[in-house]
């Protein structure tokens, strides 16, 4: 009995190379987490604190009263 030859069956229409398989959608840019967030917003909102106060013009009239 002869070996049989392997069909290849063609597409009926061409594969789209836009899209992507799925185990790759998963990927792309990392950002930071939800902790980095809220401590960045946290020494943000220090440090512009900090800096209205050493602005304030009085800030010397009270460290010398304490």
């Amino acid at each position: 009995m002869p070996k049989r030859k392997k069909v290849v069956n063609l597409q009926e229409r061409p594969r789209n190379l836009l899209t992507l398989a799925p185990i790759m959608q998963k990927g792309g840019a990392h950002g930071k987490s939800d902790k980095a967030l809220r401590r960045a917003e946290r020494q943000h909102t220090q440090l512009s604190a900090r800096e209205e106060f050493s602005s304030r013009g009085d800030a010397s009239i009270q460290l010398l009263a304490a």
